[in-house]
């Protein structure tokens, strides 16, 4: 039943790290905006590291409670990454 309960909150985490760069991604290829994608290829897996390593820091302080930790780096993250990719919407190509 651990393991269970243990993927259930990694599809959860996922979900809430990827959902919003996903569906950005999806709204700008309904469009007709197609580059997006392949910005998704660097900055998902970005995504990922910067919230395990934010977190693993957080978490030698030891100074707040690691559920509250885990569950603000995820949502900074995850705004960050929504962040970059509409930013790369706008910027202009070369």
């Amino acid at each position: 039943m651990r393991i269970v309960i243990l993927a259930l909150a990694v599809l959860a985490f996922l979900a809430v790290l990827w959902g919003p760069v996903i569906w950005l991604a999806n709204r700008y290829l309904a469009q007709g905006v197609y580059g997006q994608y392949g910005l998704l290829r660097k900055l998902l897996p970005g995504q990922l590291v910067a919230a395990i390593v934010l977190t693993v820091a957080a978490d030698f302080t030891d100074r707040w409670d690691l559920g509250t930790v885990i569950g603000a780096v995820t949502l900074a993250v995850s705004a960050g990454g929504a962040a970059i990719l509409s930013l790369r919407r706008l910027m202009p190509r070369r």
